[in-house]
């Protein structure tokens, strides 16, 4: 088979949907000997994609993947035609869309339903643009890829889409690089300012990540002055979490590092007390799995995928009720054994997820749309 991987979505910071096509290609160069492949990338990511494996290929398609609408008349005028003078077999779209025009088979991975079931969390844009392409990329597709069991049930519920046509891969945690840092503490303190004990949130900071919940959680929260370190990159509709800080005159207790590459992300969920995660809806959310192999209790939401990826390793709390949060956070701050407790089940719940798998059953899509 010859697969084409259109890989342009994601930005030059390997997060989100970046952080999957990474790990999935990492693993099909590893475990797939046979089959060639043509990943589509920007200059901005294409570093990201490069393998060993000689039936990997990796094509730049320069300027018109620098930004969103250059890349979306590529998406929709070249590549299909790209499919045709390479003779391929299937188009595997990573971020939700395909072409309009079919010349072969398609392959399109859903990682949520928010543009659906939480249009107020997104621009005006994204909420225009992918429920149509969405609804496309449903139809037009001989097999749709889900990344939790969540995510394939509200697939269903909002489209007329047959179950058996919807296969679920879970994703996993990121492989951090092995740790040179000798004394992580110091590397905190120096680079980051942070030299107290510190709850913990990672991801985009955007509305559907529900961040205003932490800020109201820490301001009564018994301990005073533990501080709350927020690491991710500023997405959308941030003003108004830094107003509610300035007005909370908390300011002094929150410290924003930016994003933070994998070689030190590590060091901040092996040094923080909790990791916080209460999300009103995830596709998969892999910072979780993260934090619990790093060996960091998790408190995250009882909706959505959330319950799905956590398992009984971690708190789950209603993330629409600050009190849970706030009295969860207290009980991991005053209570040791249960810290131990979910951090030993939090090792446990890690491995039943692995890229390796990831990348297997894609594989096996792969072949059994072939036949």
């Amino acid at each position: 088979m010859k697969i084409i991987i259109n890989a342009l979505g994601p930005s030059k910071i390997k997060a989100g949907i970046g952080n999957y096509i990474t790990n999935l290609i990492s693993e099909l160069s590893r475990i797939d000997q046979k089959n060639s492949y043509i990943i589509f990338a920007s200059s901005e990511n294409k570093a990201f994609y490069e393998t060993e494996n000689k039936h990997f290929q990796v094509t730049d398609i320069g300027l018109m993947g620098k930004n969103k609408f250059s890349r979306i008349i590529w998406e929709q005028l070249v590549l299909p035609f790209k499919l045709i003078s390479l003779k391929a077999d299937i188009l595997f779209s990573p971020g939700f869309v395909c072409p309009f025009i079919k010349p072969i088979k398609y392959v399109t991975v859903i990682h949520d339903m928010t543009f659906f079931s939480h249009p107020q969390v997104h621009t005006f844009f994204k909420k225009i643009y992918f429920p149509i392409m969405i609804n496309h990329s449903l139809k037009n597709s001989e097999k749709i890829i889900s990344v939790s069991y969540n995510t394939k049930k509200e697939i269903m519920k909002y489209s007329n889409i047959q179950e058996n046509n919807i296969i679920v891969t879970h994703l996993s945690a990121n492989k951090f690089p092995q740790n040179k840092v000798s004394d992580e503490k110091e590397l905190l303190a120096e680079k980051y300012k942070i030299q107290t004990e510190y709850l913990l949130f990672v991801g985009m900071i955007e509305p559907r990540k529900n961040i205003t919940l932490i800020i109201e959680a820490l301001g009564k929260i018994s301990d005073k002055k533990i501080k709350l370190v927020v690491v991710g990159k500023k997405g959308w509709m941030v003003d108004e979490l830094f107003e509610m800080i300035k007005l909370k005159g908390i300011e002094d207790r929150i410290i924003f590092t930016g994003f933070i590459d994998d070689d030190e992300l590590e060091i901040f969920y092996k040094n923080a007390k909790v990791f916080l995660y209460p999300s009103l809806y995830e596709g998969f959310g892999i910072p979780v799995l993260e934090a619990m192999s790093a060996g960091c209790p998790v408190i995250t939401s009882n909706i959505s995928s959330l319950p799905e990826v956590a398992g009984d390793a971690a708190i789950l709390i209603n993330p629409q009720k600050q009190s849970e949060l706030t009295d969860s956070i207290n009980r991991l701050l005053e209570n040791s054994k249960l810290r131990t407790e979910l951090i030993t089940k939090g090792f446990e719940n890690v491995k039943k997820f692995s890229w390796e798998k990831t990348a297997e059953q894609t594989l096996k899509v792969f072949e059994n749309i072939s036949k």
